[in-house]
Formats: structure tokens, C-alpha cells, sequence
């Protein structure tokens, strides 16, 4: 190995060792360097082939396996992914040094996640616990978001759930605020809505918060909040809400306009129509994966000490 080379692959090593035991405020560096390792670990074998389980007893190695560490499988592809980068930071090619120094960086790590697994971290570290089950939710949802759906299956999609795709209904409001009146003042309330559906303004003072055009319901949340945005939804174009009464005060709404949104063709909606249908193979997948673990597993429930009724 040229000097140049083993000096660059030294501070790769280096820098790949600190990331490991950067020691953060109030822990030691071993417990640090071996909880890096547990959450390594389960990210690895939550995502079905970097380390590919257990091998069989005795010395004879798998097509795709480089090394053993008791009953662990370092992959080739593990071993490749690392020597690629070393040579991209290194700006050479590596020899057999510095593939023999890969390798032994390798090992090193999986002799770290094993003994992080004998201090059972990945059953006490709460960190770890979630960076494994969503390393598994990772690996299933991009199997599924691999698929590439017929044209058919998108159509029947579109077809069975068109106002999902759809453009959302705007609306064109305006908004009145009743001053000087009191919680209990709901009588002379109506009164002032009256007087307002025969063009009468005088007691009310038009809220500017509102933009002219009109916008969807989920917008119009953002100012008007969900009680009073659900109570426009029912009302016809050109008639008033009942006064309600939020943020201290009494409430009017006018709708003046519904803008109902037209039916794109297909064509127009196909790429969103993929992403949804995709979307939802996911969850499928999710919930048919998590049906098989329950299946395959022995699940008690100690209904009691949970505090629930047994079915």
C-alpha cells in the first residue's frame, strides 16, 4: 500500500471511529460506541440482508459471504458498499492492504454489535427499539412502493374513488363580527342576522381577514377554525349562518359563492392516482406484515395488570 494511501485510509478509519465513540455529555465512550452499534445492528437486520442472519455451523462460506463472526454473515455487499467508500475518499485504488483493512473495520463493527446485543441494548434502549421497527416499516414499504401497477388497476382506483382526486370545493365568504353584544345576547343576535338578509349592515363589522378569492375548506380553516368552517360547508350561496358565538364574540358568515370543481380526464390525474395507489398498497402491506408477525408469534396479554377487559 503506497504511504499516500494508507495515510488517507487512516483518517477514514479514524473519522469511522469517532462517529462511533463520540462521546456525548453524561455517558461513557464504550457504552456510547456500543449503543451506536445496537442501533446499527437492528437497522441492518431489520432491512433483510446486510447482515443476513445466522450461518450454518462449521467453515464452509456462503456464495455472498466474506466473512464470519461467530454465527453472523458479513455479505458481499456490505463489504463492496465499504470499499467503494474508502476509494471514493481515498481518490485510489484500493489494494489487497486496503481491502484487508475493510474487511478488519467490518469485523470490528460486528463484533461490537454482537456484544451490544450479549448487554441485551437492544431490549433496554428505547432509541434502538424504534430505529429497528422502522428499518423493518422502511424495508416494507419500499418493496411495496416498487410495484408498477397496470394502467387497469389505476383506472379502477380512479373510478372507485373519484371525488378523493378531485380538486377540493372553494368557497367565497364573507365574515361579520357582532360588537357590544354579550354571550347571553343571542335574541338580539338573530335580530341583527335578520335585518342583515334584508342588506341592513349597520350593527356589523365585516371581518378583513378573509383574501377575496375563493378558497378551499382547509384554508378557510386557518381563519375561520373547524366550527365555523363546518357551518359554512351547509349553506347555500347567498344565505347567512346562524349567529354563533367563538373567540368571545358573535359570528356571522355570508357564503356568496361555491366554486364546485370540474372532472379532469385520467390522463391529467394518472401520476397522482399512482402515488395514491401506491400509497395505499403500503398500508396493505404494512397491516398484512404485521397480521403474518402476530400469526408466527405467541402474544399473550396480562388483560388484569393492563386494565382491559378480555375479549
Amino acid at each position: 500500500m503506497s504511504p499516500c494511501l494508507n495515510r488517507r485510509l487512516k483518517r477514514w478509519f479514524r473519522r469511522w471511529f469517532r462517529r462511533w465513540f463520540k462521546r456525548p455529555s453524561g455517558e461513557s465512550r464504550l457504552f456510547h460506541g456500543l449503543y451506536t452499534a445496537a442501533a446499527v445492528a437492528g437497522i441492518l437486520l431489520a432491512t433483510f440482508g446486510v447482515i443476513e442472519g445466522h450461518a450454518p455451523g462449521g467453515e464452509t462460506f456462503g456464495s455472498a459471504e466474506v466473512a464470519r463472526v461467530d454465527d453472523a454473515r458479513i455479505t458481499l455487499r456490505r463489504y463492496r458498499e465499504v470499499l467503494s467508500d474508502m476509494a471514493t475518499d481515498s481518490r485510489e485504488p484500493l489494494d489487497a492492504a486496503g481491502r484487508a483493512f475493510a474487511l478488519e473495520r467490518l469485523i470490528d463493527e460486528e463484533l461490537l454489535i454482537l456484544r451490544a446485543r450479549e448487554l441485551g441494548l437492544d431490549q433496554r434502549v428505547q432509541g434502538i427499539r424504534k430505529a429497528m421497527s422502522s428499518a423493518v416499516i422502511a424495508q416494507i414499504v419500499a418493496e411495496a412502493m416498487s410495484e408498477v401497477p397496470s394502467d387497469d388497476a389505476l383506472r379502477d382506483l380512479y373510478r372507485s374513488d373519484r371525488a378523493f382526486f378531485l380538486p377540493p370545493t372553494r368557497y367565497r365568504v364573507r365574515w361579520f363580527r357582532l360588537p357590544g353584544l354579550g354571550d347571553r345576547d343571542e335574541t338580539q343576535a338573530k335580530r341583527i342576522r335578520a335585518r342583515l338578509e334584508g342588506g341592513d349592515f349597520a350593527d356589523v363589522r365585516r371581518v378583513g381577514e378573509l383574501p377575496h378569492e375563493p378558497l378551499p375548506a382547509s384554508t378557510l380553516a386557518t381563519y375561520l377554525g373547524d366550527s365555523l368552517t363546518g357551518m359554512l360547508q351547509a349553506l347555500e350561496p347567498g344565505t347567512y349562518s346562524a349567529p354563533v358565538w367563538v373567540r368571545g364574540g358573535w359570528h356571522i358568515l355570508e357564503l356568496s359563492e361555491r366554486v364546485e370543481p370540474g372532472a379532469p380526464d385520467f390522463a391529467e390525474l394518472a401520476p397522482a392516482v399512482r402515488t395514491e395507489y401506491l400509497r395505499r398498497r403500503s398500508d396493505r402491506a404494512l397491516v398484512e406484515y404485521l397480521d403474518w408477525l402476530r400469526a408466527r408469534a405467541d402474544v399473550r396479554i396480562n388483560h388484569e395488570l393492563a386494565g382491559l377487559d378480555r375479549p
